[in-house]
């Protein structure tokens, strides 16, 4: 029966009608016959009130309630198969699914309800024209509305709506305001027009940097308006861009053009385009992070590359410049040729999901997954891109690929180790890649190095023959050469500060006599702590942290607005209410500090701020390594940094890292232990770093 109906949903494609198609299109036919096969295999296992999210390592998929953010993406995901087939099936299994998400459409208190109810009830309304469909969106554009803030300019992302100490915005709530947008021209309120239009100029101005990458989450003062902290959540640093984010924007900023033809607002869209674009590796599937720094061995997440190609086809079908337009136009299509190949497309394999390889939390250790709203984003593109026109000048003979396959360090880079040495692996061979043809730039300074080029693997290698210098921008150059060259490159990268030889240094490792202050370099003691012996941590003694009363070490240094602190410790039992671990202070007053939470994660702080997210779980009796850092930036600004390490899951990149107003006095102590209540801690080599104003 199955087969039969799947049988029934395509026509056929004959090979002379096949032939006059481009290989894209020509595929497209059958990705969506097995895409058909993986929605049908999904709607006669989950009963209609489970709706998926990821798949788990089974390939099966892991479902969640009505409201989980992406459970609008399944019937979404039927109303595009219904509206490619027309086969009454789909409609069913939509309308079906959708049934249990209508009760959300009241909720103030979630920013989500246009990924819940417009990819479904929207979708179901453009091909349905279903009255009730329409109510339905206008009662939660009237909910979403209220979340809006006039004085702001945004639409408050998380939290109460009264909140007067935090208003937070993340870059995903973009994309939610195209059901304002919808809701005002379907007999709804027009100010919902005036509320989605101000929010996509605000954002422009709070979560893009001016090379075009993106903040995941911005912080600001309900009272003044001003940046509390701008924070990564799912990215790496502060200063990187998570993929997915980096596909909102693009996503949202093409819509609010299409709804609003603000030239801003296409401005907008083309530099988070390029930028995008400019940071895709080869095939065009982007690494969870755009400058992750373990690339190429980093998880690609094929659900922000089905975003970007489902907003880089209508971008290209908005653009009035033909020459950007072309420009999106192919980026789609490579997209969307690597999403259609057997790397990342889930045929013959034992999952649910139709894409492969999607990242839903890198920092928590969530990726190579299938993803429901990777899926959805990935049908959209391929409808979209069937039903566009390529743009004026946009050819499908695209001449010769893009000879580069991977660059280290990838382009703008960050932190980038001093030792480092460059290397690019082509996609096919190249003639002519040494000296004169690959080189590393400091401004207009050359840097002698040695360049070696192995054909037979594609990779060339510069080694420059010194230690970079720190804190440095590098440029690196590829140019033509010889009668098969690569294409012409140029990218640039940063190498890590490190801390000025005026920096103090100071590590306790507690080996030498009995723990008292100041006697064994500890300046103050508050209550029983113990200097313990065999705890495991790497030397012979360590602290041990009192679980009856608050325990901890004080250090203090000239105050400072850069110093950061590392250290082991194993908690032997969680604490049964939030505990301060670790904070930067200046005399009573707590400024950068982490809180060690009953559920075993870390939350970074700053003073009371929460900034970042939490961390991944700390075990009972897992050894860990913690760092706390804050870098005094320009202005009044510092960067918060804090990084959580095991022995087993190791992670490069900080669980929390924002910029932050710099707390006023600078800090001059260091607490460490459980210093406002009770933990059964033990902590060893203690590391601060401080740098003298």
């Amino acid at each position: 029966m199955v087969s039969a109906l799947l049988l029934a949903l395509f026509t056929p494609v004959s090979p002379v009608a096949v032939a006059a198609l481009d290989p894209l299109e020509a595929s497209i036919p059958d990705t969506l016959r097995f895409s058909a096969r993986q929605l049908d295999t999904t709607a006669h296992t989950l009963p209609a009130t489970d709706y998926p999210a990821a798949t788990t390592s089974d390939g099966s998929w892991n479902t969640n309630g009505p409201r989980n953010w992406a459970s609008g993406f399944l019937p979404g995901s039927f109303w595009l198969m219904y509206e490619h087939t027309g086969e009454p099936q789909w409609r069913l299994w939509a309308q079906r699914w959708q049934a249990g998400l209508e009760s959300q459409k009241d909720r103030t208190d979630d920013q989500d309800l246009g990924f819940l109810l417009f990819t479904s009830f929207g979708n179901g309304y453009r091909l349905t024209r279903e009255e009730s469909y329409r109510r339905i969106l206008l009662t939660a554009a009237d909910s979403f509305s209220q979340r809006y803030d006039a004085r702001m300019g945004l639409i408050r992302s998380r939290g109460d709506l009264d909140d007067t100490e935090e208003f937070e915005v993340i870059i995903d709530t973009l994309m939610n305001v195209e059901l304002l947008f919808w809701a005002s021209r379907h007999g709804g309120n027009h100010e919902w027009y005036e509320m989605a239009h101000q929010h996509a100029l605000s954002v422009l101005k709070s979560h893009v940097r001016a090379d075009g990458g993106t903040y995941q989450t911005v912080s600001l003062d309900p009272k003044t308006g001003a940046v509390l902290a701008r924070s990564k959540e799912q990215g790496c640093w502060l200063e990187t861009s998570w993929s997915r984010g980096q596909g909102w924007a693009v996503y949202g900023f093409t819509m609010a053009y299409r709804e609003t033809r603000d030239p801003r607002l296409l401005e907008a869209a083309r530099l988070t385009a390029d930028y995008a674009i400019r940071h895709l590796p080869g095939d065009g599937v982007p690494y969870w992070d755009f400058q992750a720094p373990g690339i190429p061995r980093e998880p690609r997440d094929s659900s922000a590359a089905a975003i970007l190609a489902s907003a880089l086809v209508e971008l290209s079908q908005l653009e009035p410049d033909p020459q950007r337009a072309a420009k999106d136009w192919h980026a789609a299509r490579t997209i969307l040729r690597s999403l259609s190949s057997p790397e990342y497309l889930g045929r013959r394999k034992p999952t649910r999901a139709i894409l492969l390889h999607g990242t839903a939390y890198r920092p928590h250790h969530k990726s190579d997954t299938g993803l429901i709203h990777g899926d959805y984003y990935f049908l959209e593109a391929l409808l979209r891109y069937s039903k566009a026109q390529p743009p004026r000048g946009a050819a499908l003979a695209e001449g010769r690929p893009h000879a580069v396959r991977e660059r280290t360090p990838v382009p703008d880079a960050i932190n980038v180790p001093l030792g480092t040495d460059v290397t690019v692996t082509f996609s096919e061979e190249v003639a002519d890649v040494d000296g004169n043809t690959l080189s590393l730039w400091r401004e207009q300074t050359r840097i002698d190095a040695t360049v070696s080029h192995d054909a037979t693997r594609r990779i060339a290698t510069l080694d420059p023959r010194e230690d970079l210098a720190p804190g440095a921008v590098y440029t690196v150059r590829l140019t033509r050469g010889g009668p098969h060259p690569p294409t012409p490159l140029s990218w640039t990268f940063t190498t890590v500060a490190v801390p000025p030889p005026s920096a103090q240094t100071r590590i306790l490792h507690f080996e030498d006599g009995e723990l008292s202050a100041p006697a064994s370099g500890v300046d103050a003691i508050q209550g029983p702590v113990k200097r313990v012996k065999g705890e495991g941590l790497g030397g012979a003694y360590a602290i041990r942290l009192s679980d009856s009363a608050p325990s901890s070490l004080e250090q203090r240094f000239l105050g400072t607005g850069e110093v950061s602190a590392s250290f082991s410790l194993r908690v032997d039992a969680l604490p049964s209410s939030k505990v301060v671990l670790v904070a930067f202070a200046h005399g009573d007053q707590l400024l950068a500090n982490l809180v060690l939470l009953p559920s075993g994660e870390l939350q970074l702080r700053n003073d009371t701020l929460d900034v970042g997210p939490k961390s991944n779980e700390v075990r009972q009796g897992g050894i860990y390594r913690l760092h706390l850092r804050q870098r005094r930036e320009s202005g009044s600004y510092a960067l918060l940094e804090a990084s959580l390490s095991g022995r087993v899951e190791m992670m490069e990149c900080p669980f929390a890292s924002s910029r932050v107003l710099l707390s006023t006095p600078i800090a001059d102590r260091l607490l460490l232990g459980g210093t406002d209540a009770p933990l059964s801690a033990v902590v060893d080599d203690l590391r601060l770093e401080t740098v003298p104003p």
